[in-house]
């Protein structure tokens, strides 16, 4: 179904659904024509075509002219592409005119913005807001000297300790930490965790989506913090970058906390530039409830 023109005076319409496949179809191939900006919805709607029973009750949209996408999962931000002010708005109004309970929003932050602001004055809700930067890679460049340890990929006996660490990250980024198992067991599948051991003993990891279009996300960077300071985050990130590029990714990506400096410095001594500023706003006071 589409967004009620006369409430939104012209402004671009928008087509809601819970069909991940149709949503592909209809507007994938804007998706990945730019996989490095539109990372988090590749990643995401891909996931989602894995593990539909995961992903139960999500919906999602687009519009066509001009080009621009979404994906809502339960419990989670609205995840936006990057769009004109008229697509956010109407955006806004469509979901709002629908009666969709949003708990926040995320995405470019100029984007981001203008949704919350248009959603506030029709919720009276209030915001929280949190940036962040998308940063990819240039050129790799390893920490010197390299700390000591190696880098291996993790293995189902490492399951256990891997939840607690994604728990424990989940936590330190103020991130949902419901689904760490199922992040853990389907990164485990692939290979998509690596850790840094010394001595034996595992001292940080690193995560990496699969690869799509050439495209490739590092996630999840943790270090307990008995073993900070020791340059273990920078190794492991190094470790899992050149195994990508090894393997063939065009495109390393990554994302960082605006305000953390110390992660911020680290990647950019790695190589990574940044790209795009990004934002999250946090909802309170919903008026609505989500209609399935």
């Amino acid at each position: 179904f589409c967004g009620d023109n006369n409430t939104t005076n012209h402004l671009p319409s928008w087509r809601i659904t819970g069909d991940i496949n149709l949503f592909l179809d209809s507007i994938g191939k804007y998706l990945c024509s730019d996989p490095v900006q539109n990372t988090g919805l590749i990643v995401l709607s891909r996931n989602i075509q894995r593990n539909p029973s995961v992903y139960h009750n999500f919906y999602c949209g687009w519009s066509i002219l001009p080009p621009a996408a979404f994906i809502q999962v339960p419990y989670q931000q609205l995840f936006l592409s990057n769009m004109p002010p008229s697509s956010s708005v109407a955006l806004a109004r469509t979901l709002y005119s629908q009666r969709y309970h949003l708990p926040g929003v995320t995405g470019p932050k100029n984007t981001t913005q203008v949704f919350t602001d248009e959603w506030k004055k029709l919720t009276a809700s209030s915001s929280i807001m949190s940036e962040n930067i998308l940063h990819q890679l240039n050129l790799l460049t390893p920490q010197t000297p390299t700390p000591q340890g190696l880098a291996r990929i993790a293995k189902v006996g490492d399951r256990s300790m891997l939840i607690d660490w994604m728990g424990e990250f989940c936590r330190q980024v103020d991130a949902p930490d419901s689904k760490c198992e199922e992040f853990v067991d389907d990164h485990l599948e692939y290979g998509g965790h690596m850790i840094w051991e010394v001595d034996g003993i595992p001292v940080s990891m690193a995560g990496i989506t699969r690869e799509s279009e050439g495209m490739v996300r590092i996630q999840a960077v943790y270090t307990p913090r008995q073993f900070r300071g020791k340059g273990y985050a920078g190794a492991v990130t190094s470790a899992m970058v050149q195994m990508a590029l090894g393997k063939g990714a065009k495109y390393v990506v990554l994302y960082t906390e605006s305000h953390n400096s110390t992660s911020n410095s680290l990647y950019q001594r790695l190589g990574f530039i940044p790209l795009q500023n990004r934002a999250t706003f946090w909802f309170s006071s919903p008026s609505q409830s989500q209609i399935d």
